[in-house]
C-alpha cells in the first residue's frame, strides 16, 4: 500500500506532486528502518497523543475562558513538540527595527545563528487557520530580518505549519491537519507526519537535514521527467 499523506497539505508544491505520491516513500524508508528499531518511535509518541488531542477538543469547546484556553492548548502542543524533539521554551528575539518577536521556542547553529523558530498562533477558535494572523508577520518581519532562521513552524489550532525560507516567496508549505492525522489512526500517515516534522528531519546538529535531500531528490526527479518529455 502506497503511503498514506491525507492530513498532510502540500500547498503550493512544497514538494512536487508526483514526487510526493511516487518517490517520497522509498526516500524515507530508511528513516522507517532506523526508527523502527527504537524502544518509542516517534510515531508511536504521535499516536499515544491522539486521546489526550480529543480530550483537549472537548475542553475547548465547554470553556470559553482565554486563559483557560491556552493553557489547554499549550499544555498539549508541548507534548507534541517533545515528541518530535523539540522542546519548547518561550523567549523573544528582537529584530532590527526594534520589533520583538516572540517565540515558542528556537534551534540555534552552532555559530548561534538562528537555524529553527516556532511560533505560536493560538486564537479564541480552535479552527483558525494559523497562517491568517501570520502572513504579513512571516514576510515583512521573520524571514526579512538580517538574520533569519531556515526554518518556521507555525502551530495553532488543530494544525502545524511547516514553512521553509527559501520556498517562502511562493507561499510554498506543508499544512499538518492534526484532526485528520491523529484521528484517523493511520499508521503509514502518522510515519510520515513524524518523518517530515521531526527534529532530526528539519535541523539535526552537524548533518545536512533529511528534508533538504528529498527536496535535492524531488528536484532531480523533476528534472528527469522534464528530460525524458523532450
Amino acid at each position: 500500500m502506497p503511503i498514506d499523506l491525507i492530513g498532510i497539505n502540500n500547498e503550493n508544491e512544497f514538494y512536487t506532486h508526483h514526487y510526493l505520491t511516487a518517490i517520497l516513500e522509498g526516500d524515507l524508508k530508511p528513516v522507517f528502518e532506523t526508527w523502527s528499531k527504537l524502544e518509542r518511535p516517534p510515531w508511536d509518541g504521535l499516536r499515544r497523543l491522539a486521546a489526550p488531542f480529543s480530550q483537549m477538543r472537548k475542553e475547548l469547546a465547554a470553556t470559553s475562558d482565554p486563559a483557560e484556553r491556552l493553557v489547554l492548548q499549550r499544555d498539549w502542543f508541548s507534548e507534541l513538540f517533545t515528541v518530535l524533539g523539540y522542546s519548547l521554551s518561550p523567549d523573544a528575539v528582537e529584530l532590527e527595527d526594534g520589533f520583538l518577536l516572540s517565540l515558542a521556542g528556537q534551534i540555534k547553529r552552532s555559530d548561534g545563528r538562528p537555524e529553527l523558530w516556532i511560533l505560536e498562533s493560538l486564537d479564541e477558535s480552535d479552527e483558525e487557520d494559523p497562517l491568517v494572523s501570520k502572513e504579513d508577520l512571516l514576510t515583512k518581519q521573520v524571514f526579512a530580518a538580517a538574520e533569519p532562521p531556515r526554518w518556521v513552524i507555525l502551530y495553532g489550532g488543530v494544525q502545524v505549519l511547516l514553512l521553509d525560507r527559501t520556498k517562502w516567496p511562493a507561499k510554498r508549505l506543508l499544512r499538518f491537519e492534526l484532526d485528520q492525522i491523529l484521528g484517523r489512526h493511520e499508521s503509514s500517515t502518522l510515519r510520515a507526519t513524524a518523518a517530515l516534522l521531526h527534529r532530526e528531519s528539519v535541523c539535526p546538529a552537524g548533518k545536512i537535514s533529511l528534508l533538504d535531500t528529498l527536496d535535492e531528490n524531488s528536484h532531480k526527479h523533476a528534472f528527469a521527467v522534464s528530460e525524458d518529455l523532450k
